[in-house]
């Protein structure tokens, strides 16, 4: 236990700070593979209608759309002495472990949809609470001229613990089950436990409700006491201009994504000829390059050409990517074709979510930071649930062609609204005395 306490706090740490922010996005994208690649993508190898996916994906993606409510509790009654975010993130871990553990016990088919978009309700409740918990910590404890790099590190960890998750599922979904799938993304989410018992957001906190420490000045002065301030400050910080252009961006990017993660299957499998277990590996591969751009490459090169132009290139570039797709119909069957796109789809998603992201960060009031995050982030959820509601409709009356077209035409208008943020040097601190 001396040896522990003698461990750096993340405050005062940066590679402890980003050793951590990076294993718990990493974890986090295990099961994120699994609910959102792997399993559509099994589902269309079955015989799943295209709108019976899109219903699933929906679902899916529906608690992520009000992980701000988790923001608001977060912000609200924090633990304290343990830190202002890392008691609710250690909860939230449980129940991820809890949720999938069970999952893997029912061990649903491919024909009970009903039950897998349950299944991937619960467990994605679960992750939306840890992702409101470990943004709102980041805020907190990045300095403003490392947020570029740090969403770099966050989104390459989500993104390999994706590749990865979705790989290693697709191939258990295929061979042997989807409890197998269940059960071993339950296993990797553990490590992240394993790693926060021993951390702190700042020195002398407490590890444990029961071991010693007491919180610090600072973290209470950031602290709401009551509702009526707390709302206030959400209320004011989300209805300035540019968090109001940020929003539309991100819902739409969101809405962009929803209908290319619904179609892209369905045209790689019915007509391009890949199996299921084949694209999901090819997803988990494009995604480990994506991760491994976003820590190395992406990060920096925002810090360096700033947030504006880099989320512009990335959010344009990621509407086209519909647009080149139409054109390139009639060679659908071509594997080179598939490995081309999706390769590029996974960069320059995670291009567009560094500079995004940052963007985010610095629109943040501190008093409020974990829900105004969670509710930027939640918007590009809500897109999603949108596109899974409208993709029956859109395959109904225009097919692949029409899903494709009306995403890139989503995705324009989204680079539109985010080129003319205004995004502010830095966070917008709290005043003194506000709770």
């Amino acid at each position: 236990m001396r040896g522990i306490k003698r461990l750096p706090a993340l405050s005062q740490h940066a590679p402890s700070r980003y050793f951590l922010l990076f294993i718990v996005l990493f974890t986090q994208g295990f099961p994120l593979g699994l609910f959102f690649i792997a399993i559509p993508t099994w589902l269309a190898a079955n015989g799943v209608a295209p709108g019976l996916i899109g219903g699933y994906v929906g679902v899916a993606t529906l608690p992520w759309s009000f992980k701000f409510l988790a923001g608001l509790l977060i912000d609200r009654y924090p633990y304290l002495p343990m830190g202002k975010r890392r008691a609710w993130l250690l909860l939230s871990q449980i129940l991820i472990v809890a949720s999938l553990l069970s999952s893997a016990y029912a061990a649903p088919a491919a024909s009970e949809v009903t039950m897998l978009a349950a299944i991937a309700f619960a467990v994605n409740a679960a992750c939306a609470f840890q992702d409101a918990a470990i943004n709102g910590m980041a805020v907190d404890l990045v300095p403003d001229d490392e947020r570029a790099r740090a969403n770099g590190i966050l989104i390459a960890g989500e993104a390999l613990g994706t590749a990865i998750g979705t790989g290693l599922s697709g191939i258990l979904l295929a061979r042997i089950g989807v409890d197998a799938a269940l059960g071993l993304m339950a296993l990797f989410v553990v490590l992240a436990v394993s790693l926060l018992l021993i951390t702190r957001e700042r020195p002398g906190e407490r590890l444990l409700p029961w071991t010693s420490g007491v919180a610090s000045q600072e973290t209470r002065a950031h602290t709401a006491q009551a509702w009526g301030p707390l709302l206030r400050a959400v209320w004011s910080a989300i209805w300035r201009r540019d968090s109001i252009l940020l929003a539309a961006a991100l819902m739409l990017m969101g809405f962009t994504y929803g209908l290319y993660v619904v179609i892209a299957p369905v045209i790689a499998i019915n007509f391009g000829g890949w199996s299921d277990e084949d694209f999901s590996a090819l997803n988990g591969l494009a995604s480990l390059v994506a991760a491994v751009a976003g820590m190395l490459v992406f990060g920096g090169l925002v810090d360096r050409i700033g947030t504006r132009i880099g989320g512009t290139a990335g959010m344009l570039n990621y509407a086209l990517i519909g647009i080149v797709f139409v054109l390139m119909a009639p060679y659908w069957d071509a594997p080179s074709l598939f490995v081309i796109i999706i390769f590029t789809a996974f960069l320059t998603d995670a291009l567009m979510r560094v500079a995004t992201y940052a963007t985010a960060m610095r629109l943040c009031d501190l008093r409020v930071a974990a829900t105004q995050y969670a509710l930027y982030l939640a918007l590009i959820s809500v897109g999603t649930i949108a596109s899974g509601v409208m993709v029956g409709w859109l395959d109904d009356n225009g097919g692949t062609t029409l899903i494709l077209l009306v995403g890139s035409g989503a995705g324009l208008l989204g680079t539109i609204a985010f080129c003319a943020i205004r995004a502010p040097a830095q966070s917008a601190e709290a005043p003194r005395n506000a709770f």
